[in-house]
């Protein structure tokens, strides 16, 4: 039996998957979008 193992690399937080999506749609706001980290996001 032959098994594949996949390695899956880093995950992102979900939040950077939306922020990249917000700055697609309204690019005009993409400097005001950028967050080093998850408790940057709540402040």
């Amino acid at each position: 039996m032959i098994i594949n193992l996949i390695t899956i690399g880093e995950a992102r937080p979900e939040w950077e998957v939306f922020m990249d999506l917000a700055k697609l749609v309204r690019p005009d706001l993409a400097n005001k979008l950028e967050f080093e980290n998850t408790s940057e996001i709540r402040q």
